[in-house]
This record gives C-alpha cells, sequence and structure tokens, in this order.
C-alpha cells in the first residue's frame, strides 16, 4: 500500500499537539533534515507544492523582465508558467526522442546573452543527460535547476539525480514516487541560494535562513517598535506539519516505493515484448 508505512502515528502526534505547535512537532524541519541526507543534500526547504518551488528557484538567481528561461519541449506547464510569471520568456529545447528528455545539442543552440536558467526536467523516472548539460551551462555560466519531480533515486552513474545543478526541485503531488497530495522540496548546496529561497517561501521573514526554518525571537526583540520582521517580499508557500508528517513517514519508505515503480515498470516492459 501507499501509505502503510507510519503515515497516520505520525498525523496522530500533529493533532495530539491541538495547535499544530511546530516547535512541539516539528516534523516540517525533521522532514527536512532526513530530506537533505537522503537526497546528499546540504539544504532542503519544503515548501506547499513543486510549483512554489520552482518558482522560489527563479526567485533566488533574480530572474526579471526580459530574462529568458530554458525548459524542454516536452514537459508540464508549470515550468513556462512560473517563468512568465517573473515577467521572463520561456525558450524550449527540443528533446531527444529516445529518451523524450532535454536534447544537450539543442540546448547550446538556444542560449543567447538573454539566458538567466536552465530547467531541466527529468521525465517519467529517466534522468537527462546532466553530463552534457552541466558542461554546456558551465560554459555559460548559466544556473541550473533541475527538476526532479519524477526522477526519484535515480542515479548517472554513481551521482544522484538533483546534485547536478545548481537547485533541484521535488514535487510531493499524489502521483509521485512521494506523495503527501501536495507539497514541494528545494534542494540545494548553496547558502545564498538557500536562504533566498526559504525567504520566498517564509514570507520574507528577516531571521530565516538557509538551514533555519525557525527561529525563535526573544520579546525584547519582537516587541522592541523598531523592530523589522521582514526585510524581503516574500510568499506564504511554508508547508504544513501533517503534509510533512506524511512526507516524513513517505520518505522512509522511499526505497520500497521506487522498487515497487520498477517492477511494476518491467511488467509493462515484458508485456510489449
Amino acid at each position: 500500500g501507499k501509505y502503510n508505512g507510519k503515515e497516520l502515528d505520525y498525523i496522530l502526534e500533529v493533532l495530539d499537539s491541538e495547535n499544530m505547535n511546530r516547535k512541539v512537532n516539528p516534523y516540517v524541519n525533521r522532514f527536512e533534515k532526513k530530506f537533505s541526507e537522503v537526497f546528499q543534500s546540504k539544504y532542503a526547504i519544503a515548501h506547499n507544492s513543486g510549483t512554489s518551488t520552482l518558482h522560489s528557484c527563479l526567485v533566488a538567481i533574480s530572474v526579471g523582465e526580459g530574462d529568458e528561461v530554458i525548459s524542454p519541449a516536452h514537459t508540464v506547464i508549470m515550468n513556462s508558467f512560473v517563468t512568465l510569471y517573473m515577467n521572463a520568456v520561456p525558450v524550449y529545447v527540443d528533446i531527444d526522442p529516445d529518451t523524450f528528455n532535454m536534447c544537450p545539442k539543442d540546448l547550446e543552440s538556444k542560449i543567447t546573452n538573454k539566458t538567466k536558467a536552465i530547467q531541466v526536467v527529468h521525465m517519467h523516472g529517466n534522468p537527462s543527460d546532466m553530463v552534457s548539460i552541466m558542461e554546456i551551462a558551465n560554459k555559460y555560466n548559466i544556473p541550473v535547476i533541475e527538476d526532479s519531480a519524477q526522477c526519484v533515486l535515480g542515479y548517472i552513474d554513481d551521482k544522484l539525480v538533483g546534485t547536478f545543478g545548481d537547485m533541484a526541485s521535488w514535487s510531493f503531488e499524489t502521483k509521485k514516487h512521494l506523495s503527501t497530495g501536495e507539497g514541494g522540496m528545494v534542494t540545494t548546496d548553496n547558502e545564498e541560494y538557500g536562504t533566498t529561497i526559504r525567504k520566498n517561501g517564509g514570507i520574507g521573514y528577516k531571521t530565516l535562513e538557509a538551514g533555519e526554518s525557525l527561529r525563535q525571537l526573544l520579546p525584547k526583540d519582537f516587541q522592541n517598535p523598531h523592530y523589522k520582521r521582514h526585510d524581503v517580499l516574500g510568499w506564504n508557500y511554508r508547508m504544513n506539519e501533517l503534509t510533512a508528517a506524511v512526507g516524513l513517514a513517505q520518505l522512509e519508505r522511499v526505497e520500497f516505493l521506487v522498487e515497487r515503480r520498477k517492477k511494476i515498470a518491467k511488467m509493462y516492459d515484458d508485456a510489449f515484448k
């Protein structure tokens, strides 16, 4: 079963805290910490969807009016939506017909002096050619966002998908490997990006940092009439405790869930043969 781990136990623990106090049951913190360990990233920043994660990634690299953001021609609409929302221009790279992923040869031909970011999408559990893509991105010094919503525990040689680019975006929508109904995560090793992402998703609170989703202030600080709580514009993309409780329970079973998908995929392969 999909949800027959500790999901219910963790949800009940959150509900038993009555006010879902993040200091009493810090499931968001626990989920982020475990996620960063499993997916080999310094920072993991929980969001309320895999769309808001993509938005935060573009904010982190200051995408703005007239910039171009590259994505594969074969992907969901959200990659384009967040690009358009930033007043930037989506640029589409053709796909490799053997993998349905971004074609590195066509990628280089689409880069201009306005290219601000490359969104690489790993489709159907199949990693994109990140070795070739990162060579091109590094050549032109363009940040790479890996949209890993459909590729969990995928490897290229011995390197985990999601650890090639500057940031990776993950989705926990109901059809994904890890399912919380809705939810998302951004992983990165870059502290500056991580802090911007955290603040963008956390209403711009001044005390937020890449690895710090909570910071308890003393009354002398927050009761001071000169204290400013927010120092940047931000959105409320924070993940709630109930979602994080389900996410943590799912993450504890991630290898089983991925192996189950592999077995079912093999059934299809055998049937088609």
